[in-house]
């Protein structure tokens, strides 16, 4: 009897705990496909790791203001936007992407117990990631789930 009862707890531990931490700088899709965001990077690169995009948008030369070229590429619940050859904001708002093991419906809570919290920003929670200047942000809904994610790097 009490073998069957450890066991039911330890099954139950299995399933809550599943969610781990993942590196935050790791973005991948549902297949598990991906990209360190810290990395050197160019959209063919990217293309190439994720196949399939909805659009792309490049400033190829530096503009009259003297900031440096830049590239928005657009997937189906993801956009990343570059300048230069570094990826400086990931948004994700469809269930096929993760970062960090951050996905649309992750619970506030394992945010919440995995990084540490800055400030509210309109909708947006910032939280503050190591050896990053940018920020971790998620919206979240009423039932305190992820409804949008992604890290913002002011260049």
């Amino acid at each position: 009897m009490n073998m069957k009862y450890l066991i039911i707890i330890l099954s139950l531990c299995l399933f809550s705990c599943s969610q781990k931490k993942e590196d935050i700088f790791y973005l991948k899709n549902q297949e598990g496909k991906g990209l360190n965001v810290l990395n050197k990077t160019n959209s063919k690169i990217i293309t190439n790791t994720f196949s399939t995009l909805v659009s792309v948008e490049h400033e190829p030369e530096t503009d009259v203001e003297g900031l440096p070229p830049w590239t928005i590429i657009t997937y189906t619940g993801l956009k990343l936007e570059l300048t230069g050859t570094y990826i400086d904001e990931v948004t994700i708002t469809g269930n096929n992407w993760s970062i960090g093991g951050i996905t649309i419906d992750t619970d506030a809570e394992f945010i919440n117990d995995n990084y540490t919290f800055l400030k509210k920003s309109g909708d947006y929670l910032l939280y503050k990631l190591p050896d990053y200047d940018g920020v971790l942000f998620v919206k979240l809904n009423a039932e305190s789930k992820v409804i949008e994610c992604g890290l913002s790097n002011p260049s």
